[in-house]
């Protein structure tokens, strides 16, 4: 928005150079509300003739407070987003999590079948039944889904 105020103030600024009131009128009329108001104030400093004045209306404090505020309540808006969104990743990421123990679990578990050893098959069944009970732990452990349509 700033770019857009500078290029049409220098727009403005070519034209009353160039003493092109019907030009200069064009541009007037295409600044946005936040810079015609700051316009305003610039030329009540009168800029032509007072050396005093500020150099353009982007450097009043009302043009630069009211863009900051703008771009701050924008910023804060997609920092909560983000956040949102880091939050959701996270929980997403857990639920994979959750999944890979239980595949564990199940792959553990279909491969006791392959071996004869009862020490062997008891000891993998136990660590597929604790993977099994650690997936179930970790998603019970996680938010509520809320599903909105």
């Amino acid at each position: 928005m700033t770019t857009l105020d500078v290029t049409l103030f220098s727009q403005w600024l070519n034209a009353y150079s160039g003493g092109d009131r019907q030009l200069q009128s064009f541009y007037r009329s295409r600044f946005r509300p936040q810079f015609r108001h700051s316009f305003e104030e610039w030329l009540l400093t009168r800029p032509m003739t007072n050396r005093r004045a500020p150099l353009s209306p982007i450097a009043l404090p009302s043009y630069s407070r009211g863009v900051n505020q703008e771009a701050a309540r924008f910023e804060a808006e997609a920092d909560g987003y983000f956040k949102r969104g880091n939050y959701a990743n996270d929980i997403s990421d857990a639920f994979v999590q959750s999944t890979v123990i239980l595949a564990l679990a199940l792959f553990i578990g279909g491969v006791v079948q392959a071996f004869s050893a009862l020490w062997l098959r008891m000891t993998l069944l136990g660590i597929a039944t604790l993977s099994v009970l650690l997936g179930l732990a970790r998603i019970i452990s996680l938010p509520a889904l809320r599903l909105t349509l």
